[in-house]
């Protein structure tokens, strides 16, 4: 089973190929079908190397982009790479918004996800990687996301670059610059969102 360690650089990640994510997405929405799904998605599902539960890592992004069954974007294939190249058979990506926009700037507040509808994703994780990126108005607006963060803080991570974190995978280099390191939510919420 692979686990993220401690200061390993996303530098690794070069020498192991790419990673197609094409043709692989499936995409999980209440709404299947629907005119909704098109503007939300609540759930993507990668599997990466073809073997079932065998390891799984949960990201919680920002909010949706582009990607949709078929077609990946930057920021999914950025993932998908990289924990392909670790060894998970399974990514899931979940975000505090369920609103679909290619810029963070179009995020609907009002469209925040309520994690506690995926205690099941959590539970199953063997990582939960926080990648929403370094400003502190998305993750401050939906602070019930955290609270459910914070119960599965033994088992947080994000990517920290040029001493900076969690830091968004459209921001991730394959450098020695951009490490996995434990992400202390408790404490990062004390200094960041409580002053």
């Amino acid at each position: 089973m692979a686990l993220l360690k401690e200061g390993e650089t996303l530098a690794m990640v070069k020498s192991h190929g790419a990673y197609t994510v094409d043709g692989n997405a499936i995409c999980c929405n209440e709404e299947q079908g629907s005119e909704e799904e098109g503007k939300v998605r609540r759930l993507l599902t990668l599997p990466l190397t073809g073997e079932k539960n065998a390891c799984e890592v949960l990201v919680v992004g920002i909010n949706p982009s582009t990607a949709k069954p078929g077609r990946s974007d930057r920021t999914t294939s950025m993932l998908a790479r990289v924990f392909y190249t670790l060894g998970y058979d399974t990514l899931n990506v979940i975000n505090l918004y369920f609103n679909r926009d290619p810029k963070a700037n179009g995020v609907d507040f009002a469209s925040k996800a309520d994690f506690n509808d995926y205690k099941d994703l959590f539970e199953k994780a063997d990582a939960v990687v926080c990648a929403w990126g370094l400003d502190l108005k998305f993750p401050a607006k939906n602070s019930e996301a955290l609270d459910v963060l914070a119960q599965y803080e033994d088992k947080l991570w994000c990517i920290e670059r040029n001493g900076k974190f969690p830091v968004h995978p459209r921001r991730w280099c394959y450098g020695d610059n951009c490490t996995f390191r434990k992400f202390p939510i408790t404490k990062w919420r004390e200094e960041n969102l409580e002053r």
